[in-house]
């Protein structure tokens, strides 16, 4: 607590000494108001930096120990003296039985007996317990602030409710003057029916416009453009961030004034800075923004509308009169540019290096011996758990060793390499039309089946222009009708000769118009119905979908907006790359002329460290060059990948089977790599049915499987074989002598492995 309250304390000073700084270099430089929002940015930032460089200081005295009291401390006892037979005669008796004797230790040897003095204990008195109640106090203050943000961002969250999307002209609008500011991506804008300031909200949540109404109705296009571009001007700053510091420096120092006014200067200096961004970037229009200014101003006026905590606006009404003279007299500085990163950056760290204070660490008492042989006795230490657990004399039984005999089977010859999962299909999802994100229906990682809807855009304008069309086509088969009729019409009346064949002609072609307006408007119909449809994104495959680069309340565009990305799982492909003497082995023609690449046989293994996962697959294509770079030819396999069990990315080993089927002998001799086991003369461990360990010469072929390698000579079908791993170093943990021949061992004996359902 004394190291908090210092630490606060000390924050205080250093930020109140940087505020009056900065108030005079405001003074007499006059600088940017970059510079200006800058050092008053540095002043929030020191009230919750803590200083790296520390000087011991005194903890302040409480109530108890300022008023003379002393903690419970027991004094030092005097060491004891030894009395005499004269001093003891010399007691009376009444003396003696008005005290309270001591005991006294028993006499040492060679000496006469000795009493200690008692050790004097002092009470400590109840004092008033301060550092409690400024504790306690500061928490309900820490609290309140906390109540008094929640209540803010519920009040803007109620007007999020009942506001309005922007307009599709607003919207562009937006998009156009972010752009030409520079930013990635423009803010969602809506319309409140309230009375409130203009105001970006991000608090909480992506960046948002709120615009109120009525305001924005008053205002011309001109007004509008700067109120839009003094918004957006908040959100490249990154306002919203100096927002977000605010509520937890002033969560932390609510009780201190240098807080409120540091706070209050920030909000100053960034609305200068806006404004000049306005005047740069709408020279022509100063006068209008100005009168957007005012108008503001005007509306806010009789009415209680405090902008919520955690906005950035048009600042505050107070102030407005400097703000509109600078704007006009053109005192803004249209070339002034932001503070560099950098500088920020080493203005910030900085902060580390002003001194602190610390309280002063108490001395460790250390508690007097109760007797002098017990102080000066040595101990014994404590044994260790393993000493005290473990039985001398007795070590642990070394394990059992698993062997297994080698079985006989067909196999058939491979090369191995190493290849690359990828999604044998994967498309961007984007979407056909623009609107509104109203519904976000997935989640990163999940599996979706084809035609499920992911993403839902706003449909209430396409559903309209449908309705038009719809509209348009009932009017064109009316008029189509009424043509059709009055062509019937003429044809009679010119079989009369009662109208001339011109006028046949005439309406023959007001039929063909009328056939040709039918054909528009069912198109037009069939457009809007395809649009109304394109609202809703649905999966075009069965597939996973990646993270939803985009949240509700998002404004997409046509083709150029990415919502996610989809990626096929029930079928993969493996690319693998394979050198020049391979694919010449592969390519060899056999006896009956055919290749051996084209119709090689395919196995996929995962690298999962047992590699226990063995897929079949089939060769697709192979690439026509090869790389110059690195020598070697690209190939891509696929294979089905119905549970999921590969991911795209992940590396597997790709077995590539050739040649005609043998018969061999495979024994299961562990992971040990295939290039150190092939030879003559290498040994392996073998034991008969006592347990006895053998010592066995044996020859290893090209074949590998797994743990199983193929042996062509030195071990029977009826031989049982130790892995190679207990001839490594790792055996001696259990045998210091290692295994050697003539050495009994306990052993268990288990099956070869099945042979491997996916080698043809």
């Amino acid at each position: 607590m004394d190291g908090l309250l210092i630490e606060a304390l000390t924050n205080s000073a250093w930020a109140a000494a940087m505020a009056l700084l900065a108030v005079i270099a405001v003074r007499l430089a006059r600088p940017r108001p970059e510079v200006v929002h800058l050092l008053w940015v540095l002043v929030l930032l020191k009230l919750v930096t803590p200083s790296l460089i520390r000087h011991q200081a005194a903890t302040p005295a409480g109530p108890s120990e300022q008023a003379g009291h002393q903690p419970l401390v027991a004094e030092e006892a005097n060491p004891a003296l030894p009395l005499t037979k004269g001093e003891l005669e010399g007691v009376s008796g009444a003396g003696l039985g008005d005290r309270i004797h001591p005991p006294v230790s028993p006499p040492r040897k060679g000496g006469s007996e000795s009493r200690p003095v008692p050790s004097v204990i002092r009470e400590p008195s109840a004092g008033w317990p301060w550092r409690t109640i400024l504790a306690a106090t500061w928490m309900a203050g820490a609290l309140a602030w906390a109540l008094a943000i929640v209540i803010h961002a519920s009040r803007v969250r109620r007007l999020l409710r009942i506001a309005n999307p922007a307009s599709g002209e607003l919207t562009r609008r937006i998009e156009t003057l972010a752009a030409r500011m520079g930013l990635r991506r423009a803010p969602a804008a809506r319309l409140v029916p309230a009375p409130i300031p203009p105001m970006l909200w991000a608090l909480v949540g992506p960046p948002r416009l709120l615009l109120p109404e009525g305001l924005w109705e008053g205002l011309d296009e001109a007004q509008r453009d700067t109120v839009l571009v003094h918004e957006l001007a908040h959100l490249r700053r990154r306002d919203h961030w100096v927002r977000r510091l605010e509520a937890v420096v002033l969560g932390l120092h609510w009780w201190n004034p240098v807080a409120w006014w540091a706070r209050r200067r920030v909000e100053d200096a960034e609305e200068q800075c806006c404004d000049a961004v306005v005047a740069r970037t709408l020279p022509e229009s100063v006068e209008s923004y100005a009168e957007a200014l005012v108008t503001t101003a005007a509306f806010l006026s009789g009415v209680r509308a405090p902008r919520p905590f955690g906005a950035s606006g048009v600042g505050r009404v107070p102030p407005l009169r400097r703000r509109l003279d600078m704007i006009l007299r053109d005192e803004t500085p249209a070339k002034s540019r932001p503070v560099p990163a950098a500088a920020m950056l080493v203005a910030g760290l900085s902060l580390l290096l002003l001194p602190g204070w610390a309280p002063a660490r108490a001395r460790q008492a250390t508690p007097p011996a109760t007797n002098d042989r017990d102080a000066t006795q040595p101990q014994p230490p404590a044994p260790s758990p393993a000493v005290r657990d473990a039985e001398p004399g007795k070590d642990a039984a070394p394990p059992r060793v698993r062997v297994s005999q080698p079985i006989v089977r067909d196999i058939r010859d491979g090369i191995n390499f190493v290849g690359v999962v990828e999604a044998a299909r994967s498309v961007e999802l984007r979407p056909q039309v623009a609107g509104t994100l109203t519904e976000v229906r997935v989640k990163s990682g999940q599996t979706v089946e084809k035609g499920e809807i992911l993403f839902a855009i706003d449909s209430r304008i396409y559903q309209m222009k449908l309705d038009r069309a719809e509209a348009d086509v009932s009017r064109a088969e009316v008029q189509l009708r009424r043509q059709s009729a009055a062509l019937k019409n003429t044809e009679k009346l010119s079989a009369s000769n009662v109208v001339s064949s011109q006028e046949v002609d005439l309406s023959r072609a007001g039929r063909d118009e009328a056939i040709a307006s039918l054909r528009a408007a069912t198109a037009s119909r069939d457009l809007a119905r395809l649009e109304l449809e394109s609202t809703k994104v649905t999966a075009p495959f069965r597939g996973k979908v990646g993270r939803p680069l985009l949240s509700v309340g998002s404004v997409v565009a046509p083709e150029s907006t990415k919502l996610a990305t989809l990626a096929a799982t029930d079928v993969t492909n493996v690319v693998f790359k394979i050198s020049q003497n391979a694919y010449h082995d592969l390519t060899r023609a056999d006896a009956n002329g055919r290749a051996a690449l084209s119709d090689a046989a395919l196995a996929i293994e995962v690298w999962d460290g047992r590699q226990n996962r063995r897929l079949r697959g089939r060769l697709d294509s192979v690439d026509t060059q090869f790389d110059p770079q690195t020598g070697n030819l690209e190939c891509r396999a696929s294979l089905p990948n119905p549970d999921g069990f590969l991911v795209p990315g992940e590396s597997v080993s790709v077995t590539l089977y050739t040649g005609e089927k043998r018969r061999a002998m495979l024994a299961q001799l562990g992971p040990m790599p295939a290039g150190s086991l092939r030879g003559n003369g290498r040994p392996v461990l073998v034991v008969d049915d006592e347990g006895n360990v053998e010592v066995r010469e044996v020859t290893f072929g090209p074949h590998v499987e797994g743990a199983m390698r193929e042996i062509v000579s030195g071990l029977k079908k009826d031989d049982w074989v130790v892995p190679l791993a207990w001839m490594g170093p790792g055996a001696r943990k259990y045998f210091p002598d290692g295994l050697h021949h003539g050495m009994k061992i306990d052993v268990e004996r288990v099956n070869a492995p099945e042979p491997d359902s996916t080698e043809p």
